[in-house]
């Protein structure tokens, strides 16, 4: 989908922002690039039979920092001679700096990967495909630049949540499917699929009765900004963000379908019309209903696995709200999706052949 990749442009723009400085001193908070050099075994202090590993990084020429001896607790080293690192340090006894390894400089991996995307993207879909990287760029931007920034400013997530979807959805759209009246139509058959997903989300998160609090990340983001947000209005909104990507794919396609059939049959009766975008219609749905389930059951399968370790019964999954917001969040998505098919195709086979009629299409 279009929407796929905002997590690793975040991680990219963050790094791209991050710089390389000479050497600190103990009131120094910066993080440090480097590379590590050397490795060393040591035995863990106050732990018996267990080894621990002091690494040597070089963080800038000739500058080689020693890290905090780091434990083998699963019997081997997380990290190998010649790996680009992140580290920090704090301020130990006597001002001395205490350094460890914050993570893996991924960087350079996730540019390689992004820019393999877009060629691909480029050369399967040529000018299309320009106009779709332009909509994930806008999307990219408004979500992580405009709407995060100022719903954590002035705590009113839903006033810059919902003016964010809406410039998602006419960004992307017209973007990737050029500024015509096919794509107007289908991006207000989109909106209606929005205002489906609102509804259906408010009802069901009353009636399961969610908090928002499914992850210790909410608990963290309400600590951090003193309550000065709402954390049911985020849980809404994620619904909604979750079930863009979904429904202009579909209300495109099932628009794009109706124009297609109607040039090639003028002398089809709009009732025609939307039978056959139907029949299409229902395949694109069973396919991605499925994705959307399969999806979700991906991003959360280690604590099922975990669960699942401990004995925890089909029962309390359900009732824990972690997999709760996940199961509401996917079948609201999948029934907004169901919904918009028919809706969008009643839509466009009364709309689509009166534009071709007159020429404007």
């Amino acid at each position: 989908m279009k929407k796929v990749g905002f997590l690793s442009l975040a991680v990219v723009t963050i790094f791209v922002f991050s710089s390389i400085h000479v050497f600190a001193d103990c009131s120094d908070e910066t993080k440090y690039k480097g590379e590590i050099v050397a490795a060393e075994e040591l035995k863990c202090e106050g732990i018996e039979d267990e080894i621990c590993i002091e690494y040597q990084i070089e963080i800038s020429e000739g500058e080689i920092i020693s890290t905090t001896p780091i434990s083998t607790a699963f019997g081997y080293s997380r990290y190998s001679i010649g790996d680009k690192v992140y580290v920090s340090s704090i301020c130990g006894p006597d001002e001395k700096l205490i350094w460890g390894i914050e993570g893996y400089s991924r960087e350079s991996a996730i540019f390689w990967l992004l820019g393999i995307f877009v060629g691909i993207v480029l050369f399967v879909s040529g000018r299309k495909g320009a106009g779709s990287l332009l909509g994930l760029i806008s999307s990219f931007v408004i979500l992580y630049f405009v709407m995060i920034p100022l719903s954590v400013k002035t705590g009113n997530i839903l006033l810059w949540g919902l003016l964010s979807v809406i410039f998602v959805l006419i960004l992307s759209v017209y973007f990737s499917h050029g500024f015509n009246r096919q794509s107007t139509i289908a991006l207000v058959c989109t909106f209606l699929g929005i205002a489906i997903i609102s509804i259906l989300s408010l009802i069901f998160i009353s009636s399961t009765k969610l908090t928002g609090f499914g992850n210790e990340e909410m608990y963290m983001l309400l600590s951090q900004l003193a309550g000065g947000v709402n954390i049911k209005q985020i849980l809404f909104l994620s619904m909604l963000i979750s079930g863009i990507g979904v429904l202009d794919d579909v209300t495109v396609s099932q628009i794009g379908t109706i124009a297609e059939l109607a040039k090639a049959n003028p002398q089809m009766t709009p009732k025609e019309l939307y039978k056959s975008s139907m029949n299409i219609g229902k395949d694109h749905v069973a396919s991605m209903v499925n994705t959307l389930f399969i999806a979700y059951a991906g991003s959360s399968l280690s604590l099922i696995m975990l669960m699942n370790a401990n004995g925890t019964t089909g029962h309390e999954v359900i009732n824990n709200e972690f997999f709760a917001e996940d199961i509401v969040r996917a079948t609201v998505s999948s029934m907004g999706l169901v919904l918009i098919v028919p809706i969008s195709s009643y839509i466009g086979s009364f709309l689509i052949p009166k534009l071709i009629q007159k020429k404007k299409l």
